[in-house]
């Protein structure tokens, strides 16, 4: 099988001039006239010829990556590129160019490979989706007029790093508690640094320390990479939607309060219960109604999608 030309050099002036993973992979003239020229579509295009590996098949050939089979760790790169590309639509339009964001984000994947510790037992794209959000932010900071303060730029640049940390150590998404209580500072600075290095926060975020599965994750299919399912522009805009289509009003009221999907903070059961006037009990049952109701509608509607419909 003919392993697709990765595209791993963009314009923001990273100045990486390295073979990174293969004769594939490297940072070549050729790859270098692709990011510039090809269409994001064309890309995609080709990337639908490797589709993402099973879980089983993920175990597999990533103990033979981590082994040095080169041909294991291409496999690897190429069934999550289509991944990359989800992540780097969600920074679309600040000012540095797609192609050059999914560039990006293909090093953050590579670097994740090297890091990754398959012995930990959970899936990969799950580790390494923060080194591909931590490259893509670090080409839009070189490329940013907008100074922002030290200390921000600082905590960003360390929950980034921290969280694809505990993830590994934990073996499972830290609650904001538990990064904040690392690094040592306070939950809503963490969250502030959170919602910048991860702009779909409100769907991502785990429900509470009791282990729940964020919004995100329910909707999904539990074997399915997210690249599996429709990548969309926004995420938010098409759960949000979703809402109306398949839920009664007091079922989206509760959702929408529940997780903040209107831009406000995610309220208690028992603070929702008090303003529809129900106990929290009931409020419990009607919020895991929805979420069925929700899930079974994701998966109704996400079959089919393409992925280049998106561009």
């Amino acid at each position: 099988m003919v392993t697709p030309t990765v595209v791993t050099e963009s314009h923001t002036g990273s100045g990486k001039e390295e073979q990174v993973v293969g004769d594939t992979m490297e940072y070549t003239q050729q790859g270098t006239q692709y990011a510039r020229e090809a269409s994001v579509q064309s890309y995609l295009k080709e990337l639908r010829k490797y589709p993402p590996l099973s879980r089983e098949e993920e175990q597999k050939v990533l103990r033979k990556a981590k082994r040095g089979n080169q041909a294991a760790i291409d496999k690897i790169i190429t069934s999550n590129l289509r991944f990359v590309v989800s992540v780097a639509l969600e920074y679309q339009g600040r000012g540095v160019p797609l192609a050059d964001l999914i560039a990006e984000g293909n090093m953050g994947l590579m670097e994740a490979l090297k890091r990754f510790d398959e012995e930990r037992g959970f899936k990969f794209i799950s580790y390494a989706v923060w080194w591909i959000r931590q490259c893509i932010l670090n080409a839009l900071k070189r490329t940013s007029n907008v100074v922002m303060p030290a200390n921000r730029q600082e905590d960003m640049d360390r929950m980034a790093r921290r969280w694809g940390q505990m993830t590994q150590e934990l073996g499972r998404v830290p609650t904001l508690d538990e990064v904040a209580s690392d690094m040592k500072i306070s939950n809503k600075r963490a969250e502030r640094a959170l919602r910048c290095v991860r702009p779909d926060l409100s769907l991502s975020m785990p429900v509470d320390t009791a282990g729940e599965q964020p919004l995100q994750n329910i909707l999904e299919a539990d074997e399915e990479d997210p690249d599996q399912l429709v990548i969309y522009r926004d995420q938010s805009e098409f759960i949000l939607r979703s809402l109306n289509d398949s839920l009664d009003p007091r079922e989206r009221d509760v959702i929408r309060a529940y997780f903040g999907l209107d831009g406000g903070e995610r309220r208690t059961l028992s603070d929702i219960g008090c303003s529809l006037g129900v106990t929290r009990e009931r409020v419990r049952q009607i919020r895991n109604r929805a979420l069925a109701k929700l899930q079974r509608y994701f998966r109704r509607n996400v079959p089919g999608g393409k992925v280049e419909d998106l561009v």
